[in-house]
């Protein structure tokens, strides 16, 4: 049983599927070593979102079931320009699945006031991130290194809260759900009572 206001309340299920192939390997390059790894990670994923659903005639349960893929390729490769000096470069998209708590469809009240009022969002996508880096070695001798490095992310889809003012008649939740507190609050504030 669900407690359709508690902080978080709802449950989050996921099964996550994928396969990985990778390649190694080095080649002759003016007569110096390049070292290469390459692979593509394939995910697919299935998620279902269960939160309660507020109705005119008491509360239910609600389900989303979602389902997405990805794939994700990855490329490192050092190059000795010298003995002692190696070019490296890297890239690869990586994944973030949005955190489970924000996906929830549930509302809950995580004071003991009317507001705020949490709500999740079960359509948020998982963020992307293309990654590069970049790197120049160069090996003095015994345990010495000289080395600079650089690094560029280009991320999309982040997932960021936000929040909004409007009327409580617009939230679906009903009446009967609140406590004697926010009741009081609501009558109070009138019909129109705001939620932020």
């Amino acid at each position: 049983t669900l407690d359709p206001l508690a902080a978080g309340g709802g449950t989050f299920d996921e099964k996550n599927n994928g396969f990985y192939i990778e390649a190694n390997g080095v080649a002759q390059i003016l007569n110096q070593d390049l070292r290469f790894n390459a692979g593509v990670r394939y995910v697919n994923t299935v998620q279902v979102l269960t939160a309660p659903l507020f109705l005119a005639n008491g509360i239910q349960e609600a389900e989303t079931n979602r389902t997405y893929d990805a794939v994700l390729p990855s490329l490192n490769i050092a190059y000795n320009i010298t003995d002692d000096l190696i070019f490296r470069m890297s890239g690869a998209r990586t994944l973030t699945r949005a955190n489970p708590q924000s996906m929830i469809p549930g509302s809950s009240f995580p004071t003991a006031s009317l507001s705020p009022l949490n709500t999740g969002n079960p359509a948020l996508q998982p963020y992307f991130s293309d990654n590069v880096d970049l790197g120049l070695e160069w090996y003095t001798g015994g345990t010495g290194i000289i080395a600079i490095n650089g690094f560029s992310k280009d991320i999309s889809n982040f997932t960021v809260a936000s929040s909004l003012q409007e009327a409580f008649s617009a939230t679906g939740v009903p009446t009967s759900a609140l406590t004697p507190t926010q009741l009081a609050e609501y009558n109070g504030n009138g019909m129109g009572a705001d939620v932020i």
